[in-house]
């Protein structure tokens, strides 16, 4: 499953990459050598998933022999949004961007790179109006669909837990951003059509960067909720108390 992932997540730089696909195929030499890419890895430094994002992304530039720099955000949005404009002043070939700062924070921005000739796809979480715009000149997404499999999540939980109409379920969530919100959405939309009382508790920007610290402070704050959703890169999916 983990390889898997780094496939997965590694193919966002074969969606820039794609875009240069010349005759030069034919040729020996890689022709990605001359290709520069900045790639958003999402979290900080050693966070679980933002490695994973990392390694797969290391996979494809050794695959594809392009030069790629690598760029961490800690999962903060608005770093995101800084480190983006940086990126575009920086005039790569590409720029692999992570969506969390959603379509009005970002296309803006995504105008100005493809009017200098800078490709840009999106990963993890989608920027529909982005997407829409510039497809057909090579803007892509790597990633779920966010409400989807939220909905899946609290589905299953539904079903694996056994839980029934007034037990309590506490969801901590990123429902305050744009587009990536929409998974806590759909497990909180699973869990009350089903009857379930839900705790709702937004993951603040110092929790999000380092989640784990504040596990045992959540259960103390709610120690009889039946079910803990998770939507977090460290601790992703739900626990059954």
């Amino acid at each position: 499953m983990k390889r898997n992932r780094l496939w997965v997540l590694g193919f966002a730089v074969f969606l820039i990459l794609g875009a240069f696909v010349t005759s030069a195929l034919a040729q020996e030499e890689s022709p990605f050598k001359d290709i520069t890419i900045r790639f958003f890895c999402g979290g900080p430094p050693g966070c679980p998933f933002a490695s994973v994002v990392y390694r797969g992304a290391q996979l494809a530039e050794k695959l594809m022999g392009c030069k790629v720099e690598y760029v961490w955000s800690n999962w903060d949005p608005e770093m995101m949004v800084r480190q983006f404009k940086e990126a575009v002043a920086a005039k790569p070939d590409g720029i692999a961007v992570m969506g969390h700062p959603g379509d009005d924070a970002l296309l803006p921005l995504i105008d100005e790179a493809f009017a200098q000739g800078i490709i840009v796809t999106s990963q993890n979480t989608t920027l529909p109006k982005a997407e829409a715009k510039y497809r057909s000149k090579g803007f892509g997404y790597v990633g779920q669909e966010l409400y989807e499999s939220g909905r899946l999540l609290g589905q299953g939980c539904l079903e694996r837990f056994d839980l029934k109409a007034g037990d309590r379920a506490m969801v901590w969530g990123l429902l305050s951003q744009p587009t990536r919100g929409l998974r806590t959405k759909g497990v909180i939309d699973a869990l009350e059509e089903a009857g379930l009382v839900v705790d709702y508790l937004e993951i603040s920007p110092e929790v999000n960067a380092d989640p784990p610290l504040v596990l045992q402070s959540l259960l103390r704050m709610f120690p009889r909720i039946q079910m803990l959703s998770l939507w977090l890169r460290t601790m992703v999916g739900s626990l059954l108390l």
